[in-house]
């Protein structure tokens, strides 16, 4: 018989897997969707070992945001070298 944490492990995990395939891998709108921090999100799928590729094409780089300042068309390695412009 499985224990209690066994259980709830094994919830997680399928919960977690359903919820990434319906948003087809996306983290980001797959934490949003269950109510969740994205890094908790990330954190239980490191915990279960949780695999499922992403299908949904990702935004072209000059949509995408910058994670330092939040601009789009340009990455945190701008900030890193040092350039502004």
């Amino acid at each position: 018989m499985l224990s209690y944490h066994d259980h709830v492990a094994t919830f997680q995990c399928e919960f977690l897997t359903a919820a990434l395939r319906e948003h087809q891998g996306d983290h980001t709108k797959t934490a949003e969707a269950l109510g969740l921090q994205r890094t908790y999100l990330l954190k239980l799928i490191r915990k279960h070992g949780i695999t499922v590729p992403r299908t949904a094409p990702r935004a072209p780089a000059s949509e995408r945001r910058c994670g330092m300042c939040r601009e789009r068309g340009h990455d945190l390695r701008r900030h890193l070298s040092g350039k502004t412009a």
